[in-house]
This record gives structure tokens, sequence and C-alpha cells, in this order.
């Protein structure tokens, strides 16, 4: 066989694999036929995901605020009293949003917020209450209101 043909297939079978084992590691990173991120968001996304997913606490914790910073909501799952307000601070140069996995009257998703930028709802109802950033859906969170 010839030596560039072998060459060849070898680093198309080694790039293949990389490749593969990339997207195996992080689903939610795969190409698709559309994407609202842009490629900063998309290669800063590869650089982020696994690491903080892995370093994001599951212990609710008692406060009202949460940073969105490293590509992670922070702390990932809070309790507060019912009638608490709850403030999301966009710490990330990238843009995120709060987007309930059921919205409700009290939760509804909001805009793609800037570097900065805050969000807040005020949580009337008792519940555990899930969501995540819809252009990064691997992160996620929840507020558990009690009474």
């Amino acid at each position: 066989m010839n030596k560039k043909v072998v060459i060849t297939v070898v680093a198309v079978l080694v790039l293949g694999g990389a490749v593969s084992i990339l997207f195996m590691k992080n689903p939610a990173k795969a190409p698709s036929g559309s994407s609202s991120s842009s490629s900063a968001d998309t290669m800063a996304n590869m650089d982020h995901s696994s690491s903080n997913q892995s370093s994001q606490s599951t212990s609710p914790v008692s406060t009202d605020k949460v940073d969105i910073k490293d590509f992670a909501f922070s702390p990932a799952s809070i309790t507060v009293k019912k009638g608490t307000t709850v403030t999301w601070t966009n710490q990330d140069s990238t843009r995120h949003n709060i987007a309930p996995d059921k919205e409700t009257a009290d939760f509804k998703s909001s805009e793609l917020l800037a570097q900065g930028a805050t969000y807040s709802v005020t949580f009337n109802t008792t519940g555990t209450f899930t969501y995540h950033c819809t252009p990064h859906p691997y992160m996620k969170a929840s507020v558990t209101v009690t009474e």
C-alpha cells in the first residue's frame, strides 16, 4: 500500500475518533441542523461544560441570589420561602437565560442576559421548579419553595 494513503487513513481515523470522544462526553454539544448560539459560544461551551458540571453542588442552599458564571448556575439548587424574590445575575461574558422546564404564572423564561444583567422572579407557590439555559441546555438548576 502507498505510504501516503496509509498516513491519510490513520490521520482520518485518529481525528474521527477524537471528535467522537468529544461529543460522547457531552452529547448536548453534538452538531445539529440549527443552532442559536454563536461559534464563540460553541467554543466556550466546549471549554467549560465538562469541568463545571462536576463541580456544582446538588445540596440546596438557602439564598435568594444565583450567579451565572463559568457556564453554570451557582448555587445549582436553592431553597426559599414562599413569597421570596430570587435574582439571577449573569457574570459570564456569554449571554444566558433562565428557562423553566415548565412555565407557571410566576415563573416564565427570561430574555438572554448580557454580562452584568439580572432577572428576578417572585415565587408565590410551593414546590420545586427546575430550569435551564436555552442556548446551553446542560446548564440546569432548581428552586425549591417552602411555606
